[in-house]
């Protein structure tokens, strides 16, 4: 697997961000020892062995296997937006999540990451109001999820998550419209 280590705030969205091939063992080894600035943090993982144990509501038409999110307490995803859906499930521990709707990204300098992937230079756990002045109209909402709690992010929608705790979360993405929508063309993008 591959462990989020270093400076991976700072390189989040970058192609040569901090990373490191470890065993899970060697990986709990390393996130016990601590003394780091930012906790190691596996993301984005794909865990085939705990999908079964999985049950995710029938609420996307298209999603994408489960992913798994493994770390402790500090760990962090910087604010970002995904242009997929997600379905966001807690598992153990908490996290906080900061969520701001897509129509505010003028207020967040959002920076292309790939295709599919905006990051923003902007943290709404410390915000830098005089380099990033536009982010004060920024309509920021803030959430905890606790184990069992599931949280549905819209595509396009920004979010930054952090473990309060030792934490596992599993997602699932979608690029498909969500079910509960039905199929009225006047939701789809386009029309």
């Amino acid at each position: 697997m591959r462990a989020r280590i270093g400076d991976y705030v700072g390189t989040a969205f970058a192609p040569d961000r901090a990373m490191r091939d470890m065993s899970m063992l060697d990986y709990l080894d390393l996130a016990a020892q601590g003394g780091e600035a930012l906790p190691p943090y596996v993301g984005n993982m794909e865990l085939r062995a705990l999908n079964r144990f999985c049950h995710w509501p029938g609420w996307l038409r298209k999603p994408g296997p489960p992913r798994f999110w493994l770390g402790p307490a500090g760990t962090v995803t910087p604010l970002h937006c995904d242009y997929d859906d997600n379905l966001f499930a807690q598992v153990w521990g908490s996290k906080r999540i900061f969520l701001a709707p897509p129509h505010h990204d003028e207020y967040l300098y959002p920076r292309e990451a790939n295709a599919l992937l905006f990051g923003s230079p902007f943290d709404p756990e410390a915000p830098d109001f005089e380099r990033f002045p536009l982010a004060r109209q920024a309509g920021l909402i803030e959430c905890v999820v606790q184990p069992g709690d599931m949280l549905y992010v819209p595509a396009g929608w920004y979010h930054q998550v952090r473990s309060l705790s030792f934490s596992l979360s599993a997602n699932r993405w979608s690029r498909a419209m969500p079910l509960v929508l039905g199929d009225d063309a006047s939701l789809r993008k386009g029309d």
